[in-house]
């Protein structure tokens, strides 16, 4: 979409699969497929404007906010 402000959020692999593990809603193999597709995913972050690495859930918010409040800060810029 044109304008549009992308934001990949990334977590590490190993914390990935600590929480799928934890969750315990996943068969192993299932677990595996998403650390795949997460794999692959993790190839393509360089595509996006932004990337937030979710390690810590409170520290992401926060980053994205700081994002967010930027994004509209430049775009209210624009139009003054």
């Amino acid at each position: 979409m044109p304008g549009a402000v992308t934001v990949f959020v990334d977590a590490p692999l190993d914390e990935l699969e600590r929480r799928l593990r934890e969750r315990a809603t996943e068969s192993t193999g299932e677990i595996g497929e998403r650390l795949e597709l997460a794999r692959d995913q993790k190839t393509r972050a360089g595509e996006f404007d932004y990337v937030v690495e979710n390690r810590d859930l409170g520290r992401a918010v926060e980053e994205l906010l700081a994002i967010v409040d930027r994004e509209l800060a430049a775009a209210g810029s624009m139009q003054a």
